[in-house]
């Protein structure tokens, strides 16, 4: 009975267009394709979470999710497990089943609409480019590879 809306277009594409025919999701289930990422802050500013129930190495979506305001879903496995703090950014689950992923949507509607957008935006920053080029000099150097 939730409203979801898939963005991109992965090899799950057409699997998920038949699907969604076969339960007559009408307006309940939107598969927008490829969002261009200058339209991708706005989509996200206008939603209530991310879900991600597949697994990534690292995955940049979370944290521009995070970035833009917005908590995640996700499966706990893999690199959210280093980008999603359960609880502040965002409910992790670990039971990848479809019903995993409902107790998971039970349990995001139970605690409320309140999320603390500046816990949010301080986790989308420790993973920004600066923070990444300052750890990895420092790393580096660290290695003995200083400045020539």
């Amino acid at each position: 009975g939730r409203r979801l809306d898939v963005a991109g277009r992965g090899p799950e594409a057409e699997r998920l267009a038949a699907l969604a025919a076969r339960l007559d999701a009408g307006d309940r289930i939107r598969l927008l394709g490829h969002v261009p990422d200058a339209e991708l802050p706005e989509l996200m500013a206008s939603r209530r979470a991310l879900l991600l129930p597949g697994v990534e190495d690292f995955g940049i979506t979370p944290v521009e999710a995070m970035a833009a305001g917005l908590p995640v879903v996700a499966l706990g496995r893999g690199g959210v497990l280093d980008t999603v703090s359960d609880g502040s950014t965002g409910l992790l689950y670990r039971d990848p089943s479809a019903a995993g992923l409902a107790a998971a949507l039970e349990r995001f509607e139970t605690r409320g609409p309140a999320w603390d957008r500046r816990v949010l935006l301080e986790q989308a920053r420790r993973f920004g480019p600066d923070r990444f080029r300052a750890g990895l000099t420092a790393r580096l150097g660290a290695l003995g590879f200083g400045a020539a």
